[in-house]
């Protein structure tokens, strides 16, 4: 293979380099770590950085395959335009929560604090001191 897949104008088929989808793919893992941690970092929320990663992730990768490698992309049975592409956002989504989580500590520690008090007070579990038993209601199924 040669590096086929890094040299300008080299022009992979199928048969010359088999594995530009692996190769797209990891490219695509890298960009979704690169922008999720960029997301992360600078504290972007919201369906804008969602967007500009799925584009990223997905166009990217394919201007890099069909203008620098000038790749015949039918030899590959149109297997590369999203090779790979769902995993790369989920890694992206995934860095980016985990870096904005850690970022905002004072925040999760909040949200935990109410969630936890809503459930109790939807609960309304008391408990018989006699007993050890609950008191709650006993709800049965439903047909459904």
């Amino acid at each position: 293979m040669s590096k086929i897949w890094a040299r300008y104008g080299s022009r992979p088929t199928q048969t010359t380099c088999p594995a530009l989808p692996n190769i797209v793919t990891w490219i695509r893992l890298f960009i979704g770590l690169l922008y999720g941690a960029y997301l992360g970092a600078t504290g972007i929320t919201g369906s804008r950085g969602i967007m500009m990663g799925a584009g990223l992730i997905t166009f990217v990768p394919m201007l890099y395959v069909e203008h620098y490698l000038k790749t015949d992309i039918e030899s590959y049975n149109n297997s590369l335009m999203f090779a790979g592409a769902p995993n790369a956002f989920a890694f992206m989504c995934l860095v980016w929560i985990l870096l904005h989580t850690w970022n905002n500590e004072e925040t999760e520690q909040a949200l935990g604090a109410a969630v936890a008090e809503i459930a109790l007070k939807t609960a309304e579990i008391s408990v018989d001191d006699d007993s050890g038993e609950s008191a709650a209601p006993v709800v049965e199924d439903s047909e459904f």
